[in-house]
């Protein structure tokens, strides 16, 4: 304590080792001037903790998109690889991010590698919410598809649009926006187009440019083409009974009288004998032709569709003599008939038959909300391989390489749209490609 009674400029005050309030005198040595750190600790860490929380319940509660493959799907053989073109589309926000900036409606064109299964590329077809996408014919350059938009070109190497519906040459502004529109005519080897005006015109695969229809291509597709939905072929995609080609005739017998399992038979040159070593639960055997875009040739099952024009025209004729009572003098159709003898329906050829297999569709339980996709050997009767599905399968298609391709719907799916791609190599094994896969911020690459 100083003398308060003395002179000088500190009488009257209080002094201590620590200074004043005004002056503080702080020690040498340890931490100086007030905690603030400590205090402000919790005001940033919880914020950030909160935010993390935010953060976290977003990504783990963010529903992946749902993902349809359109029926139209189809199949280019460039230089380099063969592909499926797959229209598909991805409804939902993809990846968390996706609400800050993304497209919740794409329909989307994708290229898988058929020798890898792996997505060659994946391109943004249309952002509407109802549009539809169907793979008329593909070269080696260039991919043709029907579309709501009206013809759409791709380039097979990267997807990339190489003449939108509305810039075709020949054609231009009066385009119709309808893929009802477009057909591919496999007898010609062109796309076939119809205008606002009612004239056809022809693009052969290959080419950007649209000429002006001959008076044969305009007959034959007559009546055929719309401005209205998109038409489309059907045929049935599966069957009691099949041709197997050379190694003979297949069919389903019932095991039971109330039929719900049945054995898969095949009648042979060297006899009948059974195949797969089991009764199956209601069983299909897959056709090789199913659903296709319309052209202007029916095309026979099991009859290569570059055939399509000869058949028609053979067709034609056989209908011409038959009214004439000369049907005898015909050659045998391209495709096996039943034992009824000639003039019967065509007898469907099994899907994968030409690669010595059979693929058979079974319900999976008893409840039939789940299907099997069962690959048999023709030639020693075994399983090769099998895949649970939550749908049935849709029509497929085959390479030139003998690599069949089939939507499918993944077994855990929650609706039974098609998903996803099932590839059957040659030699019967199964291989699982999955459609519209994205990364974390909801990229395709």
């Amino acid at each position: 304590m100083r003398n308060t009674n003395g002179a000088g400029g500190d009488q009257g005050r209080i002094t201590s080792p620590w200074g004043t309030p005004d002056q503080p005198r702080w020690p040498a040595t340890g931490r100086r001037g007030p905690r603030w750190g400590l205090l402000a600790l919790p005001t940033v860490v919880l914020p950030l903790g909160i935010g993390a929380a935010v953060i976290g319940g977003v990504i783990a509660g963010h529903p992946d998109p749902d993902i349809s493959v359109q029926p139209g799907i189809g199949l280019a053989v460039t230089p380099a690889r063969q592909l499926a073109l797959v229209p598909y589309e991805r409804d939902g926000e993809a990846g968390p991010f996706g609400p800050f900036g993304g497209d919740p409606w794409q329909k989307r064109l994708a290229a898988v590698d058929l020798t890898t299964g792996e997505r060659a590329w994946d391109v943004r077809l249309s952002s509407e919410l109802i549009w539809q996408a169907r793979v008329l014919v593909a070269g080696d350059t260039h991919a043709y598809l029907a579309t709501d938009d009206g013809l759409m070109i791709v380039d097979l190497t990267d997807g990339s649009l190489a003449v939108a519906p509305d810039e075709i040459p020949g054609i231009g502004a009066d385009h119709i926006a309808s893929g009802a529109a477009y057909g591919y005519d496999s007898a010609r080897g062109a796309v076939v187009a119809m205008d606002v005006r009612g004239a056809f015109h022809t693009l052969p695969v290959g080419e950007l440019a649209a000429s002006p229809a001959d008076e044969a291509t305009t007959d034959a597709w007559a009546g055929r083409l719309s401005d209205g939905p998109m038409s489309v072929e059907s045929r049935a995609l599966t069957a009691e009974d099949a041709c197997a080609g050379e190694a003979g005739h297949l069919t389903l017998e019932p095991t039971t009288a109330a039929r719900p399992s049945g054995a898969l038979l095949l009648d042979g040159p060297d006899g009948g004998r059974e195949l797969g070593g089991r009764a199956f639960r209601e069983p299909e055997i897959l056709l090789a032709d199913g659903t296709r875009v319309a052209t202007a040739a029916p095309v026979g099952v099991g009859v290569d569709p570059g055939n399509a024009g000869q058949l028609e025209e053979r067709l034609d004729e056989q209908l011409v003599r038959a009214l004439n009572g000369g049907l005898a003098e015909l050659p045998p159709l391209p495709w096996p008939l039943n034992d009824d003898g000639p003039g019967t329906e065509p007898v469907p050829l099994a899907l994968g038959a030409e690669r010595g297999h059979v693929l058979v569709q079974e319900a999976a339980d008893a409840v039939g909300d789940r299907y099997r996709l069962v690959v048999v050997s023709l030639e020693t009767g075994e399983v090769l391989a099998s895949r649970t599905m939550r749908s049935q399968a849709g029509p497929a298609l085959t390479s030139p390489e003998g690599v069949t391709v089939l939507p499918v719907t993944d077994e855990d799916a929650q609706f039974p749209a098609h998903d996803g791609l099932l590839l059957v190599a040659p030699d019967g094994t199964l291989t699982d490609v999955t459609v519209g896969e994205t990364d974390f911020f909801g990229n395709v690459d």
